[in-house]
């Protein structure tokens, strides 16, 4: 098996970034009915089969990095810079977990992967308040209609007990979503030969 990526792998990359953050999109949405814990999980969900389809059809190296790479460009190109190094950062661990080519046939060594880019996702926003709190806060005020929204997020984003409970929801919306996306390759994908 050839490990270098092809031109079909780039596009077939690319296709699935859109829709990993159309994913993302579409569980922002959710946050000012559910609240930002239940948002976790939905975004976990919804962005999870994208990510283990992704890595399962391409099989082979590099395949986190550039969708972690992707991500973050896509971030800062709105204005969070920081997002693509966190994303480095966590995709790179998802790199060696599944460094071995055959690793890329595990659902469940990819599932690991996974679970770090969604977890790079969510700290994401945690990074930046113990960083640069004061220019992040700035940034975020505007976004924020008032103060309650804004301290609501920031519950969830800087209390280190919602932290880990933030990270643990998110462990849990890929364990669920894993098992989706397995339905989906066997059910639909495998039958189809596109794997």
């Amino acid at each position: 098996m050839n490990n270098k990526l092809t031109t079909r792998d780039f596009i077939t990359i690319a296709f699935f970034n859109i829709l990993i953050i159309f994913g993302a999109m579409i569980s922002s949405l959710f946050t000012p009915f559910v609240g930002y814990a239940a948002v976790q999980i939905v975004c976990a969900i919804l962005m999870t089969p994208f990510l283990i389809i992704l890595a399962i059809k391409v099989k082979k190296r590099g395949v986190f990095l550039l969708t972690g790479i992707c991500q973050g460009l896509f971030y800062m190109a709105m204005g969070m810079t920081y997002y693509i190094l966190i994303y480095l950062v966590f995709t790179i661990i998802a790199e060696i977990i599944c460094w071995k080519t055959e690793s890329y046939n595990s659902i469940w060594k990819v599932t690991v992967g996974t679970a770090l880019f969604q977890i790079g996702y969510y700290l994401g926003g945690v990074v930046p308040l113990f960083l640069f709190r004061e220019k992040y806060l700035a940034a975020l005020g505007s976004s924020y209609s008032d103060e309650k929204a804004l301290n609501d997020m920031l519950y969830y984003y800087e209390d280190p007990v919602m932290i880990s409970v933030m990270i643990l929801l998110t462990v849990i919306g890929v364990i669920i979503s894993s098992f989706i996306a397995k339905s989906i390759l066997n059910r639909h994908i495998k039958k189809a030969k596109h794997v």
